[in-house]
């Protein structure tokens, strides 16, 4: 799986977790990272009731 500058900033658990699944699954999704950040968009904007493109550029909790 690629690591792009945004998904380097994930706890390592997330990695963890994600190669996991996939290996439990017995593919390899690539754009896994990406997914994410776009459903946990999805979901911030859902439960604050603000569109995705007025959202601020979201970081890690590590940063």
């Amino acid at each position: 799986m690629k690591r792009s500058q945004e998904s380097r900033r994930c706890n390592p658990y997330l990695w963890d977790r994600w190669q996991l699944s996939q290996k439990a699954i017995g593919i390899q999704i690539d754009d896994l990272p990406v997914l994410y950040h776009a459903w946990r968009r999805e979901v911030l904007s859902y439960f604050l009731d603000i569109p995705i493109s007025r959202l601020p550029k979201l970081v890690s909790v590590n940063d």
